[in-house]
């Protein structure tokens, strides 16, 4: 090239201002209309024609690219049309030097190792220093939630860089405290420097940074939670209150439909380490999204309305109430804290900072979003809030993890006689652990056939009962077959079966009553007697059927001979007339009705006693019940009284029970002997010594050689039981006496009973008495003599007319501790 062709260089008369050369630079790009001053140099501009066909916002970017270099950024205002502003780049943003980062990653790996190893032993079960605990809190934990937050950092880092903007790296903060409703290690995972200190190009630069932390965190952790589901196993034996974890919606959906809604909750409460993690990076990310003022969420929202919208007062007054009101459905104020913390902390920083025009600075604010990148990101937002929604209680102590099963019985069961079938027993298990059970049932009633079906193939007897285990929030069903009586007639009394139910540590027990569907049904297969000798009364009730026709109720002896005679004559119905009774008319359909009978004739029952009801039209229904009361009572007086080897009521090994009320006995309780006091008492032997009403249960001791002070409250009853059945083998109502007669048993102690039918013989009765100072008291229709010889009495029945007689003989202790020598004799037939 000749220099003649050379253009000259032109050279400015004087040295450019900052202000001109930046006048220069922009004057490339755009048309400077007028300088509007100020600190910081500003424009009106016009688009240069000729520059992307005059567009503004690549206009602004070519400035900048050229501006960059001397640290300077420019900044588009909307100003008819538009203006340009001139601000310098921040400088120390990138401060923090990479060994205080690497510290903060350090710490945070530690921490996550530490709260992932308290969390292994405290559920999966194991020891804090065991190598199986440790290598799972390691590959299963610490790694995969460390390495999910670095892989988001490195993508952001190398995202923000293809968008021209340089970006820091995430800097977790560890938490190492096993604090159970944020157990994951990290409390918080922000950028170093903080994403709101950054120059950003464009709104589009800005959405497409702040979304890839909380895209990785979300999706990095479905995948964790649905491996460490699948990695966690069945069954899981907890040694302490677990820590349950409660799944985001798309985690809980296909996890229910993977491994079923029960099985879901279980795998929770003892979940793998690796869904611990996926749980706390899909919260982590959930969290990111919420449009709160320095999270990611609200700079999506800024990319999306502006800087200045989004900064209005509208804007932060629907923010608020959006951050308040989505609290308050969480349980903000009486749910999960880690809601009530988010709440707040979400609050305050929308009343704080909401307004801060300051932060984020975009360079080019006014260039929206495109409608495709603004489509999808919209798309992609509302389906990341929605599937990565978490439960209410995230993390959740479980107060009922080793709940008893609970049994589901029931009270009354109609059932038609002559038929066979089954109903069932429920045992309903809320608890997390796999527990024991059993069941055993009786009944004093012999004419229904009971049997458990144990399994598909095996059938217990109702004593025998069955047993099993029960697995974690699940139900057993245990099938009782029944075969009714076939003879409806004479059987169709109300049936009770006695059941002993144990579920884990507790036990129980309760009662089925067994109603036959027939018209005429008796309410109970015993008498309740009123436990008087003198003037017994015997009380029942019948139940009638709506259908059921008038009729009358009569007393007769099943079991009465021409040598046993009739003991019903004994007994009077009391306070029933011998009109036909209309049982629609009954209150309840229920006629109670009782027996009232002669002085003695409790102890003169022949075992028949029965009442039988005959309906207008013919039909007959007869009803035995039996008297299962006690018939002695056990005297005490409160003190302290010796017992030896003599004493028939307490046996050597008998299991001892008191209780205020008759109750069965049970089976849960495990009788000891008493403490030994002194090791030379009667006879050299040991002596015990036992209160009741402090120690309401236990074992005779062996008295042979020894004696027991035993302690009897001065009232309740008292039983005797054996592992055989809940009902006691024998029990006695407990009355208050003397010293003298302390824990013997004189009240309704029979002596002897006869029958005789042979009139042309007198008849004797001849026994022992333990007491010298006895007083007579006869009761009856026929003559009879008593004769007392010391110890011994006499009773000669004299036999007139040809009648059968019956005579009793007791003994009575009365109020004033006076002994009582009861004789009733009465004709009960010809």
């Amino acid at each position: 090239m000749s220099d003649s062709n050379t253009k000259p260089i032109i050279i400015a008369d004087k040295a450019w201002s900052e202000r001109q050369f930046i006048e220069h630079i922009l004057a490339r790009y755009f048309t400077l209309t007028e300088d509007l001053g100020g600190i910081n140099p500003a424009w009106s501009v016009l688009p240069l024609e000729g520059v992307e066909d005059g567009d503004p916002h690549i206009a602004l970017e070519l400035a900048n690219s050229d501006l960059a270099e001397i640290d300077m950024c420019a900044e588009l205002f909307d100003d008819e049309p538009w203006a340009i502003q001139i601000t310098p780049t921040s400088i120390g943003l990138f401060s923090m030097s990479k060994k205080t980062i690497m510290l903060f990653w350090i710490a945070s790996f530690f921490s996550t190792f530490l709260v992932s190893s308290n969390w292994i032993e405290s559920t999966i079960g194991g020891n804090f220093t065991d190598k199986s605990v440790l290598t799972s809190a390691l590959f299963f934990y610490a790694i995969p939630f460390t390495g999910t937050l670095a892989l988001a950092s490195y993508l952001q880092v190398s995202i923000g860089k293809k968008l021209g903007v340089r970006l820091g790296h995430i800097l977790p903060i560890p938490m190492p405290l096993p604090y159970f409703p944020w157990p994951f290690g990290i409390i918080y995972a922000p950028s170093s420097p903080s994403m709101d200190r950054i120059i950003w190009p464009n709104r589009r630069s800005l959405a497409l940074s702040a979304i890839v932390a909380p895209s990785v965190l979300i999706i990095s952790g479905f995948f964790c939670i649905m491996l460490g589901l699948w990695l966690t196993p069945e069954n899981v034996t907890l040694s302490q209150q677990p820590n349950r974890l409660s799944f985001p919606l798309i985690a809980n959906l296909i996890g229910s439909v993977a491994f079923g809604s029960e099985s879901l909750y279980l795998l929770g409460a003892w979940a793998h380490p690796l869904a611990l993690a996926g749980l706390g990076l899909m919260m982590l990310g959930w969290i990111y999204l919420l449009p709160i003022p320095g999270f990611p969420g609200s700079r999506i929202l800024i990319s999306f309305v502006g800087l200045e919208a989004a900064r209005s007062f509208r804007w932060q007054v629907t923010l608020f109430l959006m951050v308040a009101v989505t609290g308050l459905m969480f349980g903000a104020l009486d749910g999960h804290s880690l809601w009530s913390f988010l709440t707040i902390y979400g609050s305050l920083q929308i009343l704080l900072f909401g307004s801060n025009l300051r932060t984020p600075r975009i360079l080019d604010d006014l260039k929206p979003l495109n409608e495709k990148t603004g489509t999808r990101l919209s798309h992609f937002l509302f389906v990341a809030l929605l599937l990565a929604l978490p439960s209410e209680m995230p993390t959740e102590m479980v107060s009922d993890w080793d709940a008893t099963p609970e049994w589901s019985i029931p009270t009354n069961l109609d059932l038609d006689l002559n038929s066979t079938g089954k109903f069932y027993i429920l045992l309903d298990s809320s608890a997390l652990l796999t527990q024991d059970w059993s069941v055993r049932g009786w009944t004093n009633d012999t004419y229904w056939d009971l049997k458990w079906q144990c399994t598909s193939t095996s059938n217990q007897t109702l004593n025998n009962g069955c047993s099993g285990q029960i697995q974690p929030l699940s139900k057993v069903k245990i099938p009782l077959m029944w075969a009714s009586p076939t003879d409806s007639k004479m059987n169709s009394s109300v049936v009770e079966i006695h059941l002993w139910l144990q579920s884990g540590s507790s036990s129980s027990q309760q009662t089925i009553r067994i109603i036959p569907n027939s018209h005429v049904v008796l309410a109970s297969t015993n008498w309740n007697w009123n436990q008087n000798h003198e003037s017994p009364q015997l009380c029942t009730s019948i139940l009638f059927a709506e259908d059921a026709l008038p009729g009358n109720v009569s007393i007769i002896d099943t079991a009465a001979t021409n040598t046993t005679g009739d003991s019903s004559l004994l007994w009077a119905l009391d306070g029933l007339s011998s009109a036909a009774l209309i049982p629609n008319e009954l209150e309840n359909h229920t006629l109670p009705l009782c027996l009232n009978g002669e002085s003695g004739a409790i102890h003169q029952l022949s075992g028949g006693l029965s009442l039988r009801w005959v309906s207008d039209e013919g039909e007959i229904y007869t009803f035995t019940p039996s008297v299962v009361d006690s018939v002695v009572t056990l005297s005490t007086s409160g003190q302290p009284t010796m017992l030896l080897s003599d004493i028939e009521a307490f046996t050597s090994n008998s299991y001892v029970l008191w209780n205020a009320e008759y109750t069965f006995c049970r089976e849960d309780l495990f009788p000891r002997l008493p403490g030994v006091a002194f090791e030379n008492g009667s006879d050299g032997g040991p002596e015990w010594r036992w209160d009741l009403l402090f120690r309401e249960y236990g074992i005779i001791p062996n008295l042979a050689n020894g004696s027991l002070n035993l302690t009897v409250p001065a009232e309740g009853w008292l039983m005797i039981c054996d592992e055989d059945s809940p009902l006691p083998s024998q029990y006695w109502q407990i009355s208050a006496t003397s010293d003298e007669y302390s824990l013997s048993m004189i009240n309704g102690q029979l002596l002897n009973s006869i029958i005789t039918s042979d009139s042309s013989t007198e008849f004797s009765l001849d026994g022992v008495l333990s007491f010298a100072d006895v007083e007579l008291r006869t009761h009856g229709n026929v003559d009879f003599d008593v004769v007392f010889n010391q110890s011994n009495y006499s009773i000669t029945i004299n036999q007139q007319n040809g009648q059968i007689v019956s005579t009793s003989a007791w003994l009575q202790l009365d109020s004033d501790g006076l002994i009582e020598l009861h004789v009733a004799s009465w004709e009960i037939g010809v």
